[in-house]
Formats: C-alpha cells, structure tokens, sequence
C-alpha cells in the first residue's frame, strides 16, 4: 500500500490518500507535480503473517489396542487452537507434520479436523507419514482484525498389536502466505 500526503503550503490544506502500490495517482490542481510548495511523503507495508498456538500439549488418554482416542470436538481435550494473522492479499495455508510415535505406533495413524473456531470442521485429514506436512486449510484473502481463530481436533488409531506404554509425538504446525 502506498500512503501518500500533500501538503499545499499557501492554504496548509493537507489531503492524505491510500492507494495500492501498482495505483497511479494524479496529483490534485492545488499541488502541481514539481511545485516547491509541495511534499510527498510515502510508505511501504510490508508483509505480515504470524501464528500462535494457544494449546501448548494434550493427552490422548489412554486405551486398549484395536481403540481410538480422542476426538473431533472443537472443545475436546485434543483439540489444539490457533491463530493466523496476515495481510497477504493471497492468503495463508496452514501445515502439520507429526514425528513417530514409536515404530508399533507410526504418525500414519493420527487423524485431524480442522476449522474455524465456533464453524464447521473439514473431512478428516490423515497424517500421510512422518515427518510430512499435510494441508489443514488454505485461504484466498488476508485474515481478519486481530487474526483468524483456528482449531485442529485429532484422533489416534492405536494399532491392535500395540505394546503397553505411554508414547508421544510431535505436531509442528506452519503457516506460509500464498
């Protein structure tokens, strides 16, 4: 965005526009181009895009081989809550990767919905593999003020040979303008 202001030193008028960058401009009657009378002051935007996680870890729980845990409730506890701000004039999409639980319990058998906070979640997303990032959402315009309210809700597929133990994984969430 370009932000341009005149300022007409005979009557100290002062006209403040805000047009894109790619814009022209003609300059108003009262300030011709090359006047001594005139300044032009400008700025330059630059891009912004920022994610915060609000839920820092979960449990599953715990459950006999051949179980699922968790759950899709936006509410539940394994749901993770996110937020994305940007000004990206494109968007942002939102990844996730998972690290192995174990060798008996792969990143393969975590599966997510995700959404607004307070709207409807997507299908189910499957976890493709450790380590790849899979898409929870895109979008195709800025965020909104103070950013878009995000949450993933996730279920775990527990193998039915699965050996007794408590295992974790790691989730790495990641935003990137479009």
């Amino acid at each position: 965005m370009r932000i341009t202001t005149w300022i007409a030193a005979a009557g100290l008028a002062l006209l403040a526009v805000f047009v894109p960058a790619t814009a022209s401009w003609a300059q108003p009657a009262q300030c011709p181009q090359g006047s001594a009378n005139c300044v032009d002051a400008s700025a330059t935007v630059g891009s912004m895009l920022t994610m915060s996680l609000a839920t820092t870890s979960f449990n599953f729980g715990s459950g006999q081989p051949g179980t699922t845990l968790g759950g899709f409730a936006q509410n539940g506890p394994t749901a993770v809550e996110y937020s994305v701000t940007t000004n990206d004039a494109k968007g942002y999409t939102v990844t996730v990767a998972a690290t192995n639980f174990s060798s008996a319990i792969p990143a393969t058998d975590l599966t997510t919905e995700n959404g607004l906070l307070g709207g409807q979640m997507s299908s189910p997303i499957a976890i493709t593999g450790a380590g790849q990032p899979v898409t929870l959402t895109t979008t195709s315009a800025p965020s909104g003020d103070g950013g878009d309210g995000l949450v993933s809700a996730w279920e775990l597929a527990l193998p039915g040979n699965a050996p007794a133990g408590t295992y974790g994984t790691q989730l790495t969430y990641t935003a990137i303008g479009n």
